[in-house]
């Protein structure tokens, strides 16, 4: 589905699935996208190519606002959202492993339980987001901003990645 600069603030997309959807620069602000389906809508381009350079992109979201979503359990799973806006976003327990998520604004979002595992955050703002309990296990986390971001004994760091001073 073409949803390509769509207006969706304050939709009610729960459990929706967004398979394949082409979100790029739409606004979900303030919607209700819990346990929504949102994976495999581009191919994480930080990853190597298969040897025969053949890949399906499906989707798009690069650029999408999400601010002030509520995302409880969304699946972004291997998808690609280059500068997304996660500002304020409720994103507690979503799956975001494999994902690429190059600058996206994850300011005061709520990253609770959340999986990043392998997922490439280079120049993401995490400023004030709370990570406890999140999976950031081989997660790219080159240039991030952790300003006042909060985190607990069970947030799993990138082995060799020392995190700031709380």
């Amino acid at each position: 589905a073409s949803l390509d600069s769509a207006v969706l603030h304050k939709a009610n997309l729960s459990a929706a699935s967004l398979h394949k959807a082409n979100l790029s620069e739409a606004n979900l602000s303030g919607a209700n996208c819990s346990y929504a389906e949102f994976w495999g809508t581009g191919f994480p381009w930080h990853r190597s190519l298969p040897p025969d350079d053949t890949v399906d992109v499906y989707g798009d979201m690069d650029g999408t606002n999400f601010s002030g979503a509520d995302l409880f359990k969304a699946n972004f799973m291997n998808s690609t959202l280059l500068g997304a806006n996660f500002e304020e976003a409720n994103l507690e327990k979503a799956d975001f492993s494999l994902t690429g998520l190059k600058f996206c604004k994850f300011i005061k979002a709520n990253l609770t339980g959340v999986d990043l595992f392998g997922a490439y955050l280079l120049g993401a703002y995490l400023t004030g987001a709370n990570l406890n309990g999140a999976n950031l296990h081989e997660a790219d986390l080159t240039a991030i901003d952790l300003t006042a971001a909060k985190w607990n004994e069970s947030t799993v760091w990138p082995e060799g990645f020392t995190p700031p001073e709380q």
